[in-house]
């Protein structure tokens, strides 16, 4: 069973065609500061659970994630909102694939 808000992007997983049960797929609108913007994008990306796939000159940033439950896509949450120069994080929408947990 799939439960979606509207999916922002693909992740890894589904690129590479695996899936695992339980993945949730969080669509996260970034705001960041225009002149760090390199930075930011470079430090989600290096995240093995996180990719950047837009970003634009007023830096905002959308962003993919996957958790394999509610509470680790919050906590991943938060830690975007740690990352310097990074004014906000936001959930946009989400996809679950699996139960919820």
């Amino acid at each position: 069973m799939v439960s979606c808000g509207m999916v922002v992007a693909s992740s890894q997983r589904e690129r590479s065609g695996a899936r695992e049960p339980g993945v949730i797929i969080s669509g996260i609108v970034i705001a960041g500061r225009p002149e760090h913007l390199s930075k930011i994008t470079d430090e989600v990306n290096e995240l093995p659970w996180a990719r950047v796939h837009f970003s634009d000159p007023n830096g905002r940033l959308v962003v993919t994630l996957e958790a394999s439950d509610l509470d680790q896509s919050m906590e991943r949450m938060k830690m975007l909102q740690g990352i310097p120069h990074v004014l906000s994080a936001a959930l946009a929408e989400f996809c679950s694939e699996g139960p919820m947990r």
